[in-house]
């Protein structure tokens, strides 16, 4: 195999590793004696702290819509380039609409958590049902840039935004959701 051939398969191997890491690293969490702790199943809850914002940063839900979105944007439109991929509750970034995007499809409201919950574990189980099947090959095919198509990116940079945006989000959430949890404890 050549070098750019082992390359890419460590690529793929790579990139299904940071997907499931960042899956598992990014837990949802539930407020319990003061402290935020980890919980595989909110469905049910009824959860005020999802929908506090810290500092004027987007509240936990808000977080997960927005990766909803970031996962819409960059593997349903620009890698499987379908023509509509959003979902209503999708948050866009705020100059979304500023930057001649349709914001009619998107929720203005605060849904349920649970819905948001239901739509998050689809785009989750979508990533994780993409990387169980791209290639080498498919990594290293040109997309359009769903923001500019004017700059050409690889599969494998279309995913890596997608991780990026879920490491980040993440260290937000947790540093949030942290402040939440010192501010009632006093």
């Amino acid at each position: 195999m050549s070098k750019l051939g082992l390359l890419l398969e460590w690529a793929s191997e790579h990139v299904r590793g940071r997907h499931r890491a960042g899956v598992q690293t990014f837990p949802l969490y539930r407020r319990s004696h003061g402290t935020f702790t980890r919980s595989d199943d909110l469905q049910g809850a009824d959860f005020v702290t999802v929908d506090v914002s810290v500092g004027g940063e987007w509240s936990f839900s808000q977080t997960l819509r927005h990766l909803v979105m970031a996962t819409d944007t960059w593997l349903g439109r620009a890698i499987l380039e379908r023509e509509q991929p959003f979902h209503p509750l999708g948050q866009p970034n705020v100059e979304y609409g500023t930057d001649g995007n349709d914001m009619s499809i998107h929720t203005t409201g605060t849904p349920p958590y649970a819905e948001v919950l239901e739509v998050r574990a689809g785009r989750v189980a979508m990533v994780r049902d993409y990387l169980s099947t791209v290639t080498p090959n498919e990594l290293t095919m040109t997309r359009n840039n769903p923001h500019n198509p004017d700059y050409p990116e690889t599969t494998l940079s279309c995913l890596q935004v997608i991780l990026g945006e879920e490491w980040e989000h993440h260290r937000y959430a947790v540093r949030d959701l942290k402040a939440i949890g010192a501010k009632s404890d006093t």
